[in-house]
């Protein structure tokens, strides 16, 4: 009989190398069969924060500060208030822009020179047009915007605004009234078109109410509701509630709550209501989910925007919009007591042969017991006027041929020293230091990213300054997108600064986030356009380009974009149609013709192509901007 085997145990590791086994088959057996799970959704469709509500957060007692509250306009205050509304009219303020192009205030005298010369252009006002024409093309035509608009009093000047298809431009022609002549616009360069897009902020602090389409460059659906100046709602708020409870009967309350009287508001919210427009500073930030045209008087301005100053000492005193600033480092506003009513009449404004004496006696108000110090033949030279000595005008640094008043009130005149714009971009802070007023520490400094980065411009774009001012706008926008995905200003600022850097595809990368968030917004493909460009991305630049100029068919530069990227795909007849699309616009680009020349070329029309350049260079008079279109376009060949 045979023995019966024996069975040895597994050893110890042949347990585990079938655990090990049955592990992996079982992981891989879940993961192979299980449902695929969803997609995270898009970065800009998660769900984020809502924008903070200002009229929850901070309730006005005035209940016409309701967006649901209507605006009457002027006539509507004049029928109970009519003293009041025909000296206001008279003021500065209520003469702000005017429909009317031949009430009167361009006054030319017998030095008065036109055409206006600067170089080869001659600029003409003819009638209700503009006309700019090249002494050096004398073959192109002209360029000749419409008139439809003037904005200023005529206090100081006027500029005015054309209109196309929707859009709002800047005419390159602007009357001086201190020196009774015509000249270039501020800030208008006449090699580069002689026009520039009249964005709709531009307007809210000279025109009473605009309509801008939403998330536009220059678009309107109305440039002008109602009538043009400043009007009594712009300080009071909609009269809508107020008119309809007076006609009706109804008795008002003490204060009539029906309507703002600013007399009557916090000092806060009292001087927020001049500060919509007499606080520029170096640059203003829509808080997020915010426009500056939903503020309503009554209400904290800081929850609509955010404006940023310089940290050191402030505008230099030749500013145009900087009294602000300037009045509180004065030791007269030391505390708070004085504020812009202190001084000035909001309904009326003085006479000129009375000014002098109106104001001393505003500043008699606070020095009466010891009046003034200085001697007596000193006074009697400036007619003893106390602006002239302590509230000295300068030339502004902004607008030509306009001088400005210094609201700083020195005690002496101060010494002359280089002014203007310039701003250290690491030195800017909030005006609003942190109070009740204030938005959430995450989201002043989401709004500090925007400012920094809005003005790394103004710094020489690779020294050292920008690079830092770069990596701290980034440092603060970094979380700030991260938060809030759908933040297209944010988005379009991160893809500025990845734009100053030369970091092409990070800046590709910012502008398609900000077309996701916004895909209705100009900004926001104007930003694609230029990224995809840079990045060497032609095709997506043209697609961008044709959304672009579906959105705004009389803007230029749209149409050269789409043009220069056509080129870079070799698409030169597209290219040629896209170039004289755009110079059928405005035919004074030197941009326009020098793609067109380009264009040309690429299809060996050379005769016609070197005319064009020939043009081209002709209308660029600025030496630095010929050398760089000779460069780009020796680089075509």
């Amino acid at each position: 009989m045979s023995e019966t085997p024996v069975r040895r145990p597994w050893p110890v590791r042949a347990y585990l190398l079938l655990a090990v086994v049955l592990t992996v088959t079982a992981f891989a057996a879940y993961h192979y069969f299980r449902p695929t799970p969803p997609a995270p959704p898009p970065l800009a469709h998660r769900p984020y924060d809502p924008p903070l509500d200002p009229w929850t957060l901070h309730p006005s007692p005035f209940r016409n500060t309701g967006l649901g509250v209507k605006y009457l306009g002027d006539a509507a205050c004049a029928a109970c208030h009519p003293a009041i509304d025909r000296s206001y009219h008279q003021h500065p303020m209520g003469r702000s822009a005017s429909l009317n192009l031949a009430d009167g205030v361009e006054k030319p005298n017998a030095m008065t020179v036109l055409p206006v010369a600067v170089g080869p252009y001659r600029l003409t006002p003819a009638g209700g047009a503009h006309r700019l024409t090249c002494l050096d093309c004398p073959t192109l035509p002209a360029y000749e915007p419409t008139v439809s608009l003037a904005i200023g009093s005529g206090q100081r000047g006027r500029s005015y605004v054309t209109t196309d298809r929707g859009a709002a431009w800047q005419s390159p022609l602007s009357w001086y009234t201190e020196r009774a002549q015509w000249d270039v616009s501020p800030g208008i360069r006449l090699d580069g078109g002689g026009r520039r897009a009249v964005q709709a902020e531009c307007l809210f602090c000279h025109v009473n109410r605009t309509d801008p389409e939403p998330r536009a460059v220059n678009r309107f659906k109305e440039v002008v509701v109602g009538h043009a100046s400043l009007g009594c709602e712009r300080c009071h708020g909609p009269g809508e509630l107020h008119a309809a409870e007076r006609s009706g009967g109804i008795a008002a309350g003490k204060p009539d709550d029906s309507i703002v009287n600013p007399k009557h508001l916090p000092h806060r919210l009292q001087t927020d209501v001049c500060r919509q427009c007499h606080l520029l500073g170096e640059q203003r930030v829509a808080r997020r989910g915010r426009t500056l045209f939903e503020y309503r008087p009554g209400l904290p301005l800081e929850q609509f925007v955010s404006v940023f100053v310089a940290a050191a000492d402030g505008p230099a005193p030749g500013k145009s919009v900087g009294q602000f600033e300037q009045m509180e480092r004065s030791k007269c506003h030391a505390g708070g007591a004085m504020t812009c009513t202190s001084c000035h009449d909001p309904h009326a404004a003085p006479a000129a042969d009375r000014k002098a004496e109106f104001y001393r006696a505003k500043c008699q108000t606070c020095h009466e017991r010891n009046g003034c110090t200085e001697r007596e033949p000193i006074r009697a030279a400036v007619a003893n006027d106390c602006v002239r000595c302590h509230m000295p005008k300068a030339e502004s640094t902004s607008i030509a041929h306009a001088a400005v008043t210094n609201h700083a009130i020195p005690r002496r005149p101060p010494a002359d020293k280089p002014g203007g714009d310039q701003v250290l971009v690491a030195a800017l802070k909030a005006y609003y230091a942190p109070g009740p007023y204030s938005p959430p520490a995450a989201e002043r400094d989401r709004d500090h990213g925007i400012a920094m980065a809005a003005l790394l411009g103004k710094l020489p774009p690779r020294g050292a300054a920008a690079s830092s001012a770069a990596t701290a706008a980034l440092a603060k926008l970094q979380p700030a997108v991260a938060r809030w995905p759908d933040d297209e200003p944010a988005w379009l600022a991160v893809a500025g600064i990845h734009g100053m850097r030369d970091e092409h595809k990070q800046r590709a990368t910012a502008a398609r986030e900000a077309v996701r968030a916004a895909p209705h917004s100009e900004h926001a493909w104007s930003a694609a356009m230029a990224a995809e460009y840079a990045a060497d991305e032609y095709a997506a630049a043209v697609a961008a380009a044709d959304r672009l100029i579906a959105m705004n068919p009389s803007a230029t530069e749209y149409r050269f974009g789409r043009a220069s990227a056509l080129i870079g795909l070799k698409r030169w007849a597209d290219a040629e149609k896209s170039c004289r699309d755009g110079l059928a616009i405005h035919p004074l680009l030197a941009e326009g013709r020098i793609l067109l020349a380009a264009a040309l070329r690429g299809q060996n029309k050379h005769t016609q192509a070197r005319a064009e350049a020939e043009a081209g260079f002709a209308l660029a008079t600025d030496p630095a901007t010929q050398d760089a279109l000779r460069k780009w376009l020796d680089r075509q060949r």
